[in-house]
């Protein structure tokens, strides 16, 4: 009977011990979890905060895409606030420009062959570039000569193996830009090899004096050969 008490005693004391770890284990267990869970929440309120950032620096990139955009595709700056309604009629005029290069591009795909020679000047030149260099053209900028650098931006040339719709197509992207241009003619130069397939970009003094109105898009549009207009 002894022997019996002693072995309910071992087994109770065991029973005991045994609830005492599982409870410590219960315990430690629980803490850990706690370790794990403040870890987790930390690491979850840190990738809050990179999104937030993300998500701030996206806004930031959006913003200045879309000022860049309007830059080249409507010939504003964006150095300064930019006052879209005062500014509708050359929103309208550059929209309209765009959806007719759109239409000709898929009719005509734009000849890679192609340069584009542009006589830079400075106020001209950013958004200029910024619109040709959104099309497929290789584009060569030039510094203009003394008797042309003082002249606005206001002629297209071509050369004899320039399709029309390439032609169309560059001085289209000028007034995209919001740059009037006033003559859009073949060279001078009779020789069928002569700058055959190069587009160049300038201003005349002859077509700056002149009393050509400029292109309008509907004309560009319905236009089937481009002459000289002025000598």
């Amino acid at each position: 009977m002894s022997q019996l008490n002693k072995l309910t005693r071992m087994f109770t004391l065991i029973g005991i011990l045994g609830t005492i770890i599982g409870y410590i284990f219960l315990l430690y267990r629980g803490y850990t979890l706690n370790e794990e869970i403040s870890s987790k929440l930390e690491t979850l309120k840190k990738l809050n905060e990179e999104i937030s950032m993300l998500e701030k620096s996206h806004d930031e990139i959006k913003y200045k895409y879309q000022q860049v955009d309007l830059k080249y595709k409507y010939g504003l700056s964006i150095e300064n606030k930019i006052d879209l309604p005062s500014n509708v009629k050359i929103i309208q005029k550059s929209d309209s420009a765009d959806i007719l290069i759109n239409k000709i591009r898929t009719k005509y795909p734009i000849d890679s062959n192609v340069a584009v020679s542009y006589y830079s000047k400075t106020k001209e030149a950013e958004k200029i570039t910024l619109s040709l260099k959104s099309l497929s053209y290789n584009l060569i900028t030039k510094n203009p000569s003394e008797t042309m650098k003082n002249h606005k931006t206001n002629s297209v040339w071509f050369g004899k193996k320039v399709n029309i719709s390439d032609v169309k197509i560059i001085a289209l992207a000028l007034i995209r830009a919001g740059i009037s241009i006033r003559s859009i003619r073949p060279y001078r130069n009779s020789d069928s090899n002569y700058k055959a397939n190069i587009v160049e970009i300038g201003g005349d003094a002859i077509v700056e004096k002149s009393s050509i109105q400029p292109y309008t898009i509907q004309q560009i549009d319905t236009t089937i050969k481009f002459e000289r207009d002025i000598e």
